[in-house]
């Protein structure tokens, strides 16, 4: 019955409507905590907080997270989604600059909008790329790698490091500092700079056929 499975125990009662919805089988405790029975081929738990993810189903489509990390580093621009307006999701294409040593993705926007609200009201996002596109097979049906991030996304506050990471963003688009510098003197107050912590990273590649 419990074959290629394993308990996850989860510390609040709460959590027992997402065990449902995971895995269609849980147990309550006594402690009042929920042991949720999750295909562990399925799932992959962040051990410092019990987050699950799932993980990539077909396992020969996945590239490596060296490769993935490289799509993520070198692409101009990717699709942020967050938890919209009355439980519509709202998913926007953004450029960004990813760091690898901190393991975070950084884009700026506006002071006030629909994004804004979304990541007040909740911090849980989505960032997708995609690229790399070539052909191995038919020259009809290219192979074309995705990469897939979940992370919890907040405000940088102003300040020096915001302005650091202003900056170092823009370096990424404009050709020359001294152009980058520039708008930031112009638009500098208008923007301000939000920060994803990589909670879940995977990549795959499949073909367009």
């Amino acid at each position: 019955m419990l074959e290629n499975r394993e308990k996850r125990c989860m510390e609040s009662y709460d959590l027992q409507s997402v065990a449902e919805f995971l895995a269609g089988e849980y147990v309550v405790n006594s402690n009042r905590s929920v042991c949720v029975i999750v295909k562990s081929e399925l799932y992959q738990r962040k051990k410092e907080n019990n987050i699950m993810f799932r993980t990539i189903r077909k396992k020969k489509n996945e590239i490596s997270i060296d490769t993935a990390k490289a799509l993520l580093q070198s692409s101009r621009r990717g699709v942020l989604a967050v938890n919209g307006d009355d439980g519509y999701p709202y998913a926007i294409p953004i450029n960004y600059v990813y760091d690898d040593d901190a393991q975070k993705i950084y884009f700026h926007g506006a002071r006030a909008g629909h994004k804004v609200d979304a990541l007040r009201a909740c911090d849980k996002v989505c960032f997708t790329v995609y690229g790399n596109e070539t052909i191995k097979e038919e020259d009809w049906a290219p192979f074309v790698q995705s990469v897939v991030v979940f992370g919890r996304c907040h405000l940088v506050e102003s300040g020096a490091r915001a302005t650091t990471l202003l900056k170092r963003f823009a370096m990424k688009y404009y050709p020359s500092e001294q152009l980058v510098d520039e708008e930031i003197a112009h638009a500098g107050k208008a923007v301000q700079i939000f920060e994803i912590e990589v909670e879940y990273l995977r990549g795959k590649e499949i073909q367009e056929r």
